[in-house]
């Protein structure tokens, strides 16, 4: 099994839905293939944190099938996508793209940034709108006593928006545009070329992305729909609704555990929803920097930044120098320009993808189109390594309690419960100045099975105050330089092959960490 097809098998395999051989496969390259296996742990590091979360979140039932088809999606790539647990826009964007949630029911601070994200997002298309850019239509078709709008649209050279309402007449529901059914773009090849290669999408479709927006009218929904840029200067393009989500309110739901780890049937409404809507793409502005600097050891030339209505967008690359602490990600943080911060655009998400040591990148902000500063400075708030540094400890399945130490910090096992699956917990000392924010490692077993897990963990600060996550994950940007310190794994072992699972060790590869830089870039635009 090679990467591309390991990196597809990566969602199964983690819900034990592969075949016997799949699973082998996938275990057999991730052992030999870092970059896969760096791909597994990310991947398992999202959807524990969505577990972390649930419970102050109350997510709806059908939430993490919605989560594991992106994740599916984003993964189409060999991208080196870094999900930190730190970045809410990111698990924003996983949580509510094509999910609705009710206001009752949300931890107010969730509620809260929901509202302000949307807002920001209705500002940029009045914004653009006020310089004649997109257009306001306010088009709609009714079917079913269901009546859909197309509110507004915008394309440039990075992205095209269609804006969406969705009204039940009949006032008893909640409906939304899905990605997966129901819609088509029967005249798409005309406005897109499928061969071109620079689509940033993953799908066959040119619709590439779905956000829900907040909405205080009674059954009514508000959405976005993102496609690839049109290869064409202005077209219309044709939107075809047969079946539209039906949406059920975390109220009406159960909410329990098992209702979010295998979620119950997806709902649909079915009519007849027809749309022509004429667009015109507005050119972005290109500047090649070619600027280089260091991170880390690290040499990182700024590439390009592409400044188009709706978003300004920077592609990187990076080589990294260092063998044994090799930089993994950049974090970057706002772009600054006269007193004014444009922020990371919290609905496209940063991705990395790799090639012979080399990175290359791209982070999206908010648009200074409109702005046209002279100067801007770019932040450079982080970067994050995996350290390599293997250990291996055994697991005695007849003692109660087993502890480890693993750089000055203890590891407890405990809480084994043998059978298929077989579970346990793995705890981590949180001592002052402990010297890793996550483990990466995997419980070893007679069956030769992976394991999966669900972490807990704190939010530290840079003065070593620590803060609740389910209270502070959506206030980050209120604490100076918060970290993400794992304290306790749940961890779940499954196999076919045999009645009962008996752990033999714990086997720790190595651990991750983030280093905070105090620098700023200054980019001339003349």
């Amino acid at each position: 099994m090679d990467c591309q097809e390991t990196k597809e098998n990566l969602i199964a395999y983690l819900e034990n839905q592969c075949t016997p051989d799949d699973k082998k496969n996938v275990e057999r390259h991730v052992e030999s293939c870092k970059e896969c296996k760096e791909e597994l742990q990310e991947l398992q590091e999202t959807m524990q944190l969505l577990e972390v979360e649930k419970e102050n979140i109350e997510p709806p039932p059908y939430l993490m099938n919605n989560v594991k088809e992106k994740l599916s999606q984003k993964r189409g790539k060999a991208n080196k996508w870094k999900p930190s647990a730190w970045v809410a826009a990111v698990v924003f964007s996983l949580v509510f793209a094509g999910t609705v949630v009710a206001a009752t029911d949300l931890n107010h601070h969730v509620m809260d940034w929901w509202k302000q994200m949307t807002s920001n997002e209705e500002q940029v298309m009045e914004e653009n709108l006020k310089h004649g850019i997109g257009d306001r239509l306010n088009i709609s078709e009714v079917s079913n006593d269901v009546k859909v709008t197309i509110t507004d649209v915008v394309a440039d050279d990075i992205q095209t928006l269609l804006y969406y309402e969705i009204e039940d007449l009949s006032k008893q529901a909640n409906y939304q545009i899905s990605l997966t059914e129901g819609v088509e773009l029967p005249n798409q090849d005309e406005i897109w070329d499928q061969s071109n290669s620079n689509l940033e999408h993953d799908f066959s479709s040119s619709l590439s992305s779905h956000v829900t927006l907040y909405s205080d009218q009674e059954n009514v929904m508000k959405g976005r729909l993102g496609l690839a840029p049109m290869d064409v200067e202005e077209g219309t393009i044709q939107l075809s609704l047969t079946k539209i989500l039906e949406v059920v309110p975390m109220d009406e739901s159960v909410g329990t555990e098992s209702q979010v780890t295998n979620p119950t049937e997806e709902k649909f409404f079915e009519g007849e929803w027809n749309f022509e809507v004429s667009i015109e793409k507005h050119p972005a502005i290109v500047k090649d920097l070619n600027m280089k600097t260091e991170v880390g050891n690290t040499k990182v030339v700024l590439e390009q930044l592409t400044i188009a209505p709706t978003v300004t967008k920077l592609t990187y690359y990076f080589e990294t120098l260092d063998s044994e602490h090799p930089v993994d990600f950049i974090n970057f943080g706002a772009l600054k320009s006269e007193g004014n911060a444009f922020k990371q655009d919290p609905f496209l998400s940063a991705g990395v993808s790799s090639s012979n040591h080399q990175y290359s990148g791209s982070v999206n902000f908010e648009s200074i189109y409109f702005a046209q500063p002279k100067d801007i400075e770019l932040e450079l708030n982080s970067y994050n390594t995996t350290i390599n540094e293997p250990e291996q400890f055994s697991i005695d399945v007849e003692k109660e309690s087993q502890t480890f130490k693993y750089l000055g910090t203890e590891i407890t096992v405990d809480q084994i419960e043998i059978g298929n699956p077989t579970t346990l917990r793995v705890t981590e000392e949180l001592n002052k100045g402990r010297m890793y924010e996550t483990l990466d490692f995997q419980v070893i077993n007679n069956a030769d099975r992976g394991s999966s897990s669900q972490g807990l963990g704190v939010i530290i600060d840079k003065h070593g105050n620590e803060y609740p996550v389910e209270e502070y994950f959506f206030r980050l940007d209120e604490l100076e330089q918060p970290r993400m310190f794992t304290t306790e794994h749940q961890v779940s072992i499954e196999s076919e092959s045999v009645d009962e699972i008996i752990p033999t060790h714990l086997k720790i590869d190595g651990y991750t960490q983030t280093t905070f830089l105090d620098e700023v870039i200054e980019i001339n635009l003349d």
